[in-house]
C-alpha cells in the first residue's frame, strides 16, 4: 500500500485493564499426553502478574496459553492472549493460594470494536 495506513485490532493489554480485573471468561490451554487440552479457569491479575485455579488438570512447569475474552458480536470481541508456562508462584499474594502463576513469554491483545489505522509506533 503506497503510503496508506494499515487497519487493526491490536491494542495492549493495558488498554483492556477491565478484562484483566473482571474477566467475563477465562481459559488455560496446555498439552498433555500429546494433546491439547483446554479448561475454563478461576483467573487474578496482581501486581502484574496472572494467576490462575483450575479443578484440576494444570501441572507447574506445563507451557501453557491463557486467554481471556469478551464478546458475542463481531464488534465486541476483544481479548488478552498470555503464552508462556505455569510455575507455583513464590509466596502468592493473600488470597491467592492454591494457584498457578502464567509466566509470559508472549503476549497479545485485540478490540474488534476499537479498530483503526495503525500508527508506525502503534501495537501489531
Amino acid at each position: 500500500m503506497s503510503g496508506e495506513k494499515e487497519i487493526t485490532r491490536a491494542v495492549t493489554p493495558e488498554d483492556l485493564g477491565d478484562m484483566l480485573l473482571e474477566p467475563p471468561r477465562a481459559a488455560v490451554a496446555t498439552v498433555r499426553e500429546g494433546r491439547a487440552e483446554a479448561v475454563p479457569v478461576e483467573f487474578r491479575y496482581e501486581s502484574g502478574r496472572y494467576f490462575v485455579r483450575a479443578a484440576a488438570g494444570l501441572e507447574a512447569g506445563a507451557r501453557a496459553a491463557l486467554l481471556i475474552d469478551d464478546g458475542c458480536y463481531h464488534a465486541e470481541l476483544r481479548g488478552i492472549s498470555v503464552r508462556g508456562h505455569l510455575a507455583a508462584p513464590d509466596g502468592p499474594p493473600e488470597g491467592l493460594e492454591g494457584f498457578l502463576e502464567v509466566v509470559p513469554e508472549r503476549m497479545s491483545a485485540w478490540h474488534y470494536g476499537a479498530m483503526r489505522k495503525r500508527d508506525d509506533a502503534g501495537p501489531r
